[in-house]
């Protein structure tokens, strides 16, 4: 079974009902310690994140709250384990920022632009958005 029938066939990480033809996966900000399925922002490195899987019910109408995910799932050889999203460790805000490893520019993770003004490096500033960056969020 390939990993997408795996998923189809997986309980909804809210509601634990069925996922249906549909599936919705989404990223927690929740440090995951296994190796399936994982989110990892490969620009920020922020990650690794555990992921879930929920059901169109729990998704809801655009513009409505989606359903409180109480749990993050991983695949182990023939099954899949379910848990609890709230004991996992809290890996905070995904950054805004990426400054190079050369410390010579910073990109904007918010619009994508990349400026080399040693001011705006040192000060976490993008001139596109107008806007300072947190201090930390890289």
């Amino acid at each position: 079974m390939d990993a997408l029938e795996r998923l189809k066939n997986a309980k909804c990480c809210a509601c634990k009902g069925p996922i249906g033809d549909r599936i919705n996966v989404v990223q927690l900000s929740k440090r995951a310690a296994w190796e399936h399925p994982i989110c990892t922002n490969v620009v920020s490195g922020y990650g690794p994140c555990a992921t879930a899987v929920v059901c169109d019910r729990c998704v809801g109408e655009p513009g409505s709250p989606m359903a409180p995910i109480r749990f993050a799932i991983e695949f182990r050889e023939s099954a899949i384990l379910y848990h609890e999203a709230d004991l996992l460790e809290d890996l905070g805000p995904e950054p805004t920022f990426f400054i190079s490893r050369d410390g010579q520019s910073i990109q904007c993770l918010v619009c994508g632009r990349t400026s080399r003004h040693p001011r705006d490096v040192q000060e976490k500033y993008c001139a596109s958005c107008k806007a300072f960056h947190p201090i930390g969020a890289s």
